[in-house]
């Protein structure tokens, strides 16, 4: 299945309410795209021209798909409700509170800030100049998006012609569209223990991330993204790097990506998933599983997890591991690794190399039978493994 198909048909229904025949059709459209596009693609023509053919098939579409319910249409009732509307409404947003256990925030540019507090919840939507931040309640979920104020849409449909020019609009507007310099935030109060799931994703927004939940899911393309989880579930050297961390089982799940943003986490996790591009990783915590990934962005880890896998195509790995018992793996085709293992007493089974960079071992006893098994690999970077 073609990406970029997936993309453009994805863009058609972006604004679309979620129904059974919504979705049939969807369904129908997709593939009905994708044999278009194999076909063409089979009988010889290029990439371009086969997609430059699924952008035509789709001509008219909108004009079908335009009675279906749209994602944040309001009724005279809802806006009489004093209900969450950011185009009529700016600023602080009235919410059922009490029923609140979800967070789904998809934005481009807005910052978000997630704050934990001990007073009363509020939600602040800064509006921008060209992009309105639109909030609604759906069920136990808060669901946040940002969408383009009228006349810009209109200007940004308007710019371009042609079959290419409508694959661009379907597949890049949302990250065009948005002018240098807009300012939207999102900031939202909520007591520590409130969320059970948390969403987040934002292109250029940054992301802060203060409160604790069941299940937490953040991303961001080019925007930093910053955690901490606090209060029970709390970074601490008592409660994250004291006897028994690493296992709590009641801490949060935690995935964090990024492409060119830095990524930057503290706190107490069941599991983490870190991963990034070009951006850098810190984390300071536990985790029963600790998994860090870039391609050239810095590692830079201090944890009591039992488990820990890091990898790097060209950035450096730092890693201290507080434990004297579990396995570690990291892995780097250019760049240098550091491990540090200060709590290895009874010694480390070691398989480290590099086949052109150096491997030295300090202030640590090798021994096949030790409970810590280390796997360090990398090319051409210098290993450094220490006690």
């Amino acid at each position: 299945m073609n990406g970029n198909v997936t993309r453009v048909v994805d863009f058609l229904f972006r604004d679309i309410e979620e129904s059974e025949e919504v979705l049939s059709i969807r369904d129908e459209i997709m593939n009905n795209c994708q044999e278009r596009y194999d076909n063409m693609i089979a009988s010889g023509y290029s990439d371009e021209e086969a997609l430059g053919a699924v952008a035509e098939s789709l001509k008219g579409m909108d004009e079908v798909l335009k009675d279906y319910p749209r994602k944040g249409q309001y009724t005279d009732e809802d806006f009489s409700k004093e209900n969450i509307n950011a185009e009529k409404k700016e600023g602080e947003v009235c919410i059922d509170w009490d029923i609140l256990r979800a967070l789904r925030i998809n934005v481009r540019s807005a910052d978000v800030e997630i704050l934990a507090t001990e007073g009363r919840q509020t939600l602040e939507l800064v509006q921008g100049t060209a992009t309105y931040l639109d909030a609604q309640l759906e069920g136990d979920t808060l669901v946040i998006t940002q969408h383009l104020r009228g006349d810009q849409a209109q200007q940004e449909e308007s710019k371009d012609t042609g079959i290419l020019g409508m694959i661009a609009r379907l597949i890049g507007s949302a990250i065009r569209a948005i002018p240098d310099g807009e300012e939207c935030r999102v900031k939202i109060m909520l007591p520590a223990d409130q969320l059970r799931r948390a969403q987040v994703q934002t292109i250029s927004g940054d992301i802060t991330f203060e409160v604790s939940a069941d299940h937490i899911d953040l991303q961001t393309t080019s925007g930093e993204l910053n955690v901490s989880v606090p209060d029970k579930k709390a970074f601490s050297d008592e409660k994250c790097f004291g006897e028994g961390a690493g296992a709590a089982e009641d801490a949060p799940e935690m995935k964090a990506r990024s492409i060119s943003g830095g990524i930057d986490v503290r706190g107490c996790f069941s599991a983490a998933a870190l991963s990034s591009t070009s951006g850098d990783i810190d984390f300071a915590g536990s985790s029963t599983e600790l998994s860090l990934k870039t391609v050239s962005g810095d590692i830079d880890a201090e944890t009591v997890s039992p488990s820990v896998n890091g990898s790097s195509v060209s950035g450096d790995i730092t890693l201290a591991v507080k434990v004297s018992s579990g396995e570690i793996r990291l892995d780097s085709v250019s760049g240098d690794i550091e491990l540090e293992i200060p709590n290895a007493g009874s010694g480390i089974r070691a398989e480290a190399g590099s086949r052109s960079g150096d491997v030295n071992y300090y202030n640590v006893s090798l021994r096949d039978d030790a409970p810590m098994k280390v796997r360090v690999k990398t090319v051409s970077g210098d290993v450094t493994v220490q006690g």
